[in-house]
C-alpha cells in the first residue's frame, strides 16, 4: 500500500490532479491518504474528496501517523515537505520502522533546506521530488544532497496552464499571506507593510485600481484593518483569481497560477533589497516592486504575457510525478 501523508493546502492542491488520475485510471496498488488540517480544508472545496481513500484527518503537529495504518501493510510512503511539519516527519519516521522507502516533495521554488532543519535521521526520505531544474539546483546550492533529489513537476501548476485570463488589467487581487508568523521581519516587510504599499500605488493612481479584491490566506492570523475600507475582501484568493486581470502578492502560490493562466503578476517586496522569496520575479518572469512608486510604474507598462518556457517544463507533470511514486514502491 502507498500511503500519502499530505499536510497543508498547497501540497493537497500539488497532489489533487494525481489522485485524481488514480481514481480514474487505478495504478494497480492499493493506496491511502492522512490529511492535516490545512490539507483537509484545501479539499473541502473539491468535489473530488468524498472519493478519496483518506484513512484520517490529522492536526500537522500530531505525530500519530504510525497509530492510524498500525494494522496496514504499508510499502511506500510519499509525504509532502512543508516547512518543518512534524506531520510528515512522522510519515517518514513510520517508513524507517517498517524498512520501507519513503519519499517526499517540494511543491513550490524556495526554502528548500529549510523544511529539513533539525529533522533527525529516521525523519529524512530516501528521495526528494522538486518541480524543475532550477528548483534542483537552488535545493543543491542550499545543501540538499544531489543524489535524493529528483525533477518530477509539478501537477497543479500544469493544470493552470490551461486556463487564459481574459479579465480587464484594472481588476486587481492582493494575496494575503502569513508572512509575519512565519518569517518573523527577517524578508524586511509582512503583510500589513504589503497592504500599505498597495495603498499608497492606489492613492498615486487611482484608475490603475478600478476594482480590488483582498484574498486573505486560509492561514492569516487577521486581514488588515485599512483593507475593508478600500477593497473587498474575499473568502479565498483563489476563488476569483480567474476575475483579476493583475494579481499583487508576495511569494504565493496563486500567484503562479495566475502567470500561467496569463494574468499580469507583480511580487510586492516592499523596503527589500536582499532575499527574494518569490520564484517568478527571482527567475526574471515577473517585476519585483518594492515601493508605490515602483507598483505604479510596473502597472503602466504594457503587458504581455509569456509563460511558454514554464508551461513547457511542467508540461508532464502528472505522468512523471505517478511514476517517480510507482519506481520508488518497486525500489
Amino acid at each position: 500500500m502507498i500511503l500519502f501523508v499530505v499536510a497543508e493546502a498547497g501540497a493537497a492542491r500539488y497532489f489533487l490532479p494525481l489522485w485524481q488520475l488514480w481514481l480514474d485510471q487505478p495504478p494497480g496498488v492499493a493506496w491511502h491518504v492522512i490529511l492535516g488540517d490545512g490539507a483537509a480544508g484545501q479539499l473541502d472545496r473539491e468535489p473530488i474528496r468524498r472519493r478519496l481513500p483518506i484513512l484520517a484527518t490529522l492536526d500537522r503537529r500530531s505525530d500519530e501517523v504510525a497509530a492510524v495504518v498500525a494494522d496496514m501493510p504499508v510499502g511506500l510512503v510519499v509525504a509532502s515537505a512543508g516547512d518543518r511539519v512534524p506531520l510528515e516527519r512522522a510519515g517518514v519516521a513510520l517508513a524507517r520502522r517498517r524498512k520501507v522507502r519513503a519519499i517526499q516533495v517540494i511543491d513550490t521554488w524556495y526554502n528548500y533546506a529549510r523544511r529539513f532543519d533539525e529533522a533527525r535521521p529516521n525523519e529524512i526520505p530516501d528521495a526528494i521530488g522538486v518541480i524543475d531544474e532550477a528548483a534542483l539546483a537552488e535545493a543543491a546550492a542550499e545543501g540538499l544532497p544531489v543524489g535524493k533529489l529528483c525533477v518530477v513537476g509539478q501537477p497543479w501548476f500544469e493544470r493552470a496552464c490551461d486556463a487564459v485570463s481574459s479579465a480587464p488589467l484594472a481588476k486587481v487581487l492582493l494575496l494575503g499571506a502569513p508572512i509575519r508568523r512565519d518569517f518573523g521581519d527577517v524578508l524586511g516587510y509582512d503583510e500589513e507593510s504589503i497592504v500599505e504599499m498597495v495603498l499608497g500605488a492606489m492613492d498615486k493612481a487611482p484608475h490603475l485600481f478600478a476594482q480590488v479584491w483582498y484574498g486573505p490566506h486560509p492561514e492569516q492570523a487577521a486581514v488588515p484593518e485599512k483593507v475593508a475600507r478600500r477593497m473587498e475582501v474575499v473568502d479565498s484568493g483563489e476563488e476569483i483569481l480567474k476575475q483579476a486581470g493583475t494579481v499583487i502578492g508576495a511569494f504565493s502560490a496563486p500567484m503562479i497560477e495566475a502567470f500561467l493562466s496569463s494574468a499580469r503578476v507583480i511580487s510586492a517586496q516592499p523596503g527589500s533589497h536582499e532575499r527574494d522569496m518569490c520564484p517568478l520575479s527571482r527567475h526574471g518572469l515577473v517585476p519585483r516592486a518594492r515601493d508605490a512608486d515602483e507598483l505604479v510604474g510596473y502597472m503602466q507598462r504594457p503587458f504581455v504575457a509569456d509563460t511558454e518556457q514554464m508551461c513547457r517544463s511542467l508540461s508532464g507533470s502528472v505522468a512523471r510525478l505517478g511514476d517517480w511514486v510507482l519506481e520508488n514502491k518497486g525500489a
